[in-house]
């Protein structure tokens, strides 16, 4: 049996493969707490878009998500069903996630606590990092 595997196919399996590992990695970090790990995902000019509020860059992202760690978000984990990656150039993918935080005493995400995320990421020297992601309601089925 031969592989019909196109080059491009090659590359977009790449690709997908290098950007779940930017939401493996943000996972990990916000289940230990750890801002300084999951702002590390983020570029330095990044910006979070959530509802009634923007984060710009790098410091305000880790120093908001800080607090937030050791405070509201203290236990919980953030999980991401990747529901679509579009590359729009070899170095930047447009991703939409269906997202969720979940408390520590939750065993998946309970109804109404699901948001669609819209993340732009882009490699720079050879590392994928997020650019901007906005938080929006859960779209309708």
């Amino acid at each position: 049996m031969t592989s019909t595997t196109t080059p491009q196919a090659a590359a977009q399996h790449e690709h997908d493969r290098a950007v779940r590992e930017v939401f493996r990695g943000m996972t990990r970090a916000w289940e230990a707490g750890d801002a300084a790990a999951f702002t590390a995902w983020y570029a330095p000019e990044a910006w979070v878009i959530l509802p009634g509020r923007r984060l710009e860059g790098e410091e305000e992202i880790g120093t908001v998500m800080a607090g937030a760690f050791a405070g509201s978000l203290h236990g919980t984990r953030r999980n991401h069903e990747i529901e679509r990656i579009r590359l729009i150039s070899p170095d930047v993918a447009l991703v939409r996630t269906r997202s969720a935080t979940v408390t520590a005493e939750q065993d998946e995400a309970g109804s109404g606590q699901h948001e669609t995320v819209t993340w732009v990421l882009a490699r720079r020297d050879g590392r994928w990092l997020i650019e901007a992601n906005h938080i929006g309601p859960a779209e309708s089925s």
